[in-house]
């Protein structure tokens, strides 16, 4: 049981970093707060209030979902193994998970409805505009799934460490 709560947690807070670097990547290109997780509730069809907020949510709890699911099999002795493992879950989570969500739910709402956002300028994001910048985002996002799954690896390699070494001290 223990191991599940370290992948959950370092599965949680490796999300957390990845939505901070999603927010600051919506900054940095003008873009309303939230527009990512906006996009992909209103994809989803979940019709709630705060949208962005609710996309946030739900992008932290599959975090943490894939946190406990990745250390399943983990258990490397080294960082460098570690760290290889997370490079896979991070890839195996953009193909399995970033990927079919983008093509089977976001890019066909895009396509399929005369969407728009307001824009930080005041100016207002079509859909048109939206889709231009998928491609862009589908395949800049691998990184952020790369760094979701080293932050992921790095923190349950030292959280474990701690913990095995802490067990063998109480031993003693």
């Amino acid at each position: 049981m223990h191991r599940y709560i370290i992948g959950a947690l370092s599965g949680l807070l490796a999300s957390m970093m990845v939505s901070l670097l999603i927010l600051i990547a919506e900054a940095i290109l003008g873009y309303p707060f939230g527009i990512f997780y906006t996009i992909i509730v209103d994809a989803l069809l979940i019709d709630v209030n705060d949208r962005a907020l609710v996309g946030l949510m739900s992008h932290l709890l599959t975090g943490c979902t894939i946190g406990v699911i990745a250390s399943i099999p983990y258990g490397y002795s080294t960082l460098d193994k570690s760290m290889l493992y997370g490079i896979i879950v991070g890839v195996s989570t953009w193909a399995i998970i970033f990927l079919p969500v983008s093509y089977l739910f976001v890019m066909p709402f895009l396509e399929s409805n005369d969407y728009t956002l307001l824009h930080k300028s005041g100016s207002m994001v079509t859909a048109d505009e939206l889709k231009i910048q998928f491609e862009r985002i589908i395949y800049s996002s691998i990184g952020f799934h790369l760094q979701y799954g080293l932050v992921y690896s790095i923190i349950s390699y030292y959280a474990i460490r701690r913990s095995v070494y802490k067990g063998v001290q109480d031993l003693v």
